[in-house]
């Protein structure tokens, strides 16, 4: 009767139950989320009456003419955005990203089933706990803006998983049917952000070097699954380059036809283009990378969250070198995390050479996926580790985790009014159809203003 129980409330739909509450007692108990300084006009040009084809190939309004190829984020605004008004016409306004919170409510899900898969011997309490720690990182990251790097946090922790998978049973991967899901996930990724491109091109790279690296010197009593490492591994890095160079295409002849199809412009790639040293890509992206690691620690952006950064970053090299000494079928757990810590540091140093006010946003959308990287990691740590002390020191930093989400929720949140121009309001013109109403007007930019000020204008 007692496993039955026990059972019961470590099983999947038990943490969805946990998780939905989750979310539910943030929307009824936390501050209503604001928008970004830009999301107000992109509700505006979602909800235009337009088809959605012309709404979502239209760069010149989707990202203020700075081309980045990633359609799938517009479609995913584009219903978030129709919610919205929906919502505002039902005298129910909000800017809650619907999207948003069905792919984190997705996460805990996936979270939980891929760790009963790969570890179906280990705590059961731990394995409901982790998918409820991802959730909690969240909470707060749910307000209206846009859906790229939600969807891509949640492709890249299913991308993750299937890699840890495949890295433990690599003789089920010998085949590109059989990573037909990664297949998928890889072409799918460029499409909702160019962070998503990066991905698949730092996989392609990777999956290529990792069996030579480890080629060399391998004890011959690894040395047999190191060999039947090797085929899965290339596979998934000809899948990821294939992805790669479908993105270009896209990128640079499908899309720009579509739009200049659509539009009669073709859309400006200057976006895409930056010059930066190297050293300042790298000392960029590495006090980005650190901050975002931090912030998992450490509620607001202060100094201090560079240093959690530095900490929790070289702890996990630090379990993960134990790993790799106690067992030789982890002895890819270093390289991998290695990996993952450089890639991040030159994908955000690319990005700030970019777009320099992204180092503003160390908690922003970026924290998403970033964030993400470093959870698919502790969790393969935490549950491969046997060592009682590295252990410990994991439950306390989940319970820290824990501490800051809820802490960060109860923190002031931004009140900025933002300017709309009735004329280009779409619906908003029905709603608040009053002659006497000047033809500017500021909409709030938290929902419980918003309300009042829709009330006012019936």
């Amino acid at each position: 009767m007692t496993n039955r129980i026990t059972s019961l409330l470590t099983g999947t739909p038990f943490v969805l139950i946990l998780a939905l509450l989750m979310i539910v007692g943030r929307i009824i108990f936390a501050a209503p989320p604001t928008t970004h300084p830009e999301a107000n006009c992109f509700i505006v040009h979602y909800n235009s009456g337009n088809n959605p084809i012309n709404l979502i190939f239209d760069p010149s309004k989707t990202d203020w003419d700075n081309y980045q190829a990633r359609e799938l984020s517009y479609l995913l605004d584009y219903l978030d955005a129709r919610f919205i008004f929906f919502c505002i016409l039902q005298h129910h306004a909000h800017f809650y990203s619907l999207s948003s919170l069905i792919l984190l409510t997705a996460s805990a899900v996936l979270i939980h089933r891929k760790l009963k898969k790969l570890y179906p011997d280990a705590d059961k309490s731990i394995t409901a706990a982790l998918p409820l720690m991802y959730v909690s990182l969240y909470l707060g990251a749910d307000g209206f803006f846009r859906s790229s790097k939600p969807a891509v946090s949640f492709l890249l922790l299913w991308l993750f998983f299937n890699v840890a998978e495949m890295l433990k049973q690599p003789e089920k991967y010998h085949s590109i049917r059989s990573q037909f899901p990664n297949l998928l996930l890889l072409f799918l990724l460029p499409g909702f952000d160019r962070i998503g491109f990066f991905i698949a091109a730092a996989a392609s790279a990777a999956a290529a070097l990792l069996p030579g690296l480890f080629s060399c010197n391998c004890p011959l009593a690894s040395r047999e699954k190191m060999d039947s490492s090797k085929k899965p591994l290339l596979i998934f890095s000809f899948i990821a380059l294939s992805a790669v160079l479908f993105s270009l295409l896209y990128n640079f002849i499908i899309a720009p036809a579509i739009i200049e199809a659509l539009h009669s412009y073709r859309p400006s790639f200057e976006y895409q283009n930056f010059q930066a040293s190297v050293s300042n890509i790298l000392c960029d992206g590495l006090i980005f990378t650190l901050k975002n690691y931090g912030s998992l620690f450490i509620p607001a952006n202060y100094s201090g969250t560079i240093a959690a950064g530095i900490i929790c970053s070289l702890f996990l090299f630090y379990a993960g070198a134990i790993l790799r000494r106690d067992s030789r079928d982890l002895r890819l757990i270093t390289p991998v995390w290695l990996g993952i810590f450089v890639s991040s540091v030159i994908c955000t140093g690319l990005m700030i050479a970019r777009h320099p006010a992204i180092q503003e946003l160390p908690s922003g959308s970026y924290f998403q996926v970033f964030g993400t990287a470093f959870f698919g990691i502790f969790a393969i740590i935490f549950l491969e580790s046997s060592h009682i002390s590295i252990r410990r020191t994991f439950v306390i930093m989940m319970i820290t985790v824990f501490a800051t989400s809820f802490c960060r929720l109860a923190m002031p949140q931004p009140a900025t009014e933002l300017l709309l121009h009735k004329q280009t309001a779409g619906h908003t013109i029905e709603l608040l159809n009053d002659p006497q109403m000047p033809s500017k007007e500021y909409l709030p930019a938290s929902s419980g203003m918003l309300i009042r000020f829709v009330r006012q204008y019936q």
